[in-house]
């Protein structure tokens, strides 16, 4: 089931993987309460299913967290 438009990111970093390493994830709170809601279900036994479109990271987002550094985004 496509989910109305959500916003959450997932990305790497290709420099500096021992301060950041593997796959990241943020999300503003009304996609983090959907997962969650989704999760439990999971946890019912339900199969519930969720797309959400990823949208690209915006580097000037990413610079607050790592200050700058090059990453790819999932999309």
């Amino acid at each position: 089931m496509k989910n109305r438009e959500l916003d959450a990111w997932v990305w790497f970093y290709r420099e500096n993987t021992d301060n950041y390493p593997g796959t990241h994830f943020t999300a503003k709170p009304e996609a983090c309460d959907e997962i969650a809601r989704r999760m439990a279900m999971w946890e019912q036994g339900y199969n519930p299913k969720l797309t959400i479109d990823l949208p690209e990271l915006s580097p000037e987002d990413e610079r607050k967290v790592s200050g700058g550094l090059t990453y790819r985004c999932f999309r």
